[in-house]
């Protein structure tokens, strides 16, 4: 879901117009239910997801994802090819972003926010 709400205006109303006069499919309720109205506050067409308050950067992406195969913070800065402080520091990142205090919380964050599967 995170796709389509990053590709912006043009995604929603594509998506909204898929199924017109008609009751959106489950699976389009649920990608329209991710986007929420457009910030009038700042005069801009941005859209943002619900309840998110920072997304997490393509690196911290791919750095959730080792964590939730279960690689070791050596493995990820082997898999990255970058050092370990930079593994440290991207997970503190993850952290601090869904506001959890651990792996498993990490995981289950990122699950239930759809960055990972």
């Amino acid at each position: 879901m995170r796709l389509y709400v990053e590709a912006g205006k043009e995604a929603y109303r594509l998506i909204h117009s898929a199924s017109p006069g008609s009751q959106p499919s489950k699976w389009l309720q649920n990608v329209l239910a991710a986007f929420t109205k457009f910030d009038s506050s700042s005069g801009e067409d941005t859209l943002f997801m619900e309840n998110e308050v920072e997304t997490l950067s393509k690196r911290e992406l791919e750095v959730l994802v080792c964590i939730s195969e279960g690689c070791t913070n050596q493995q990820i800065a082997e898999r990255l090819v970058v050092s370990l402080n930079t593994v440290k520091k991207h997970t503190s990142n993850i952290y601090s972003k869904l506001g959890v205090r651990s792996r498993t919380q990490a995981i289950a964050a990122g699950r239930e926010k759809g960055f990972i599967p």
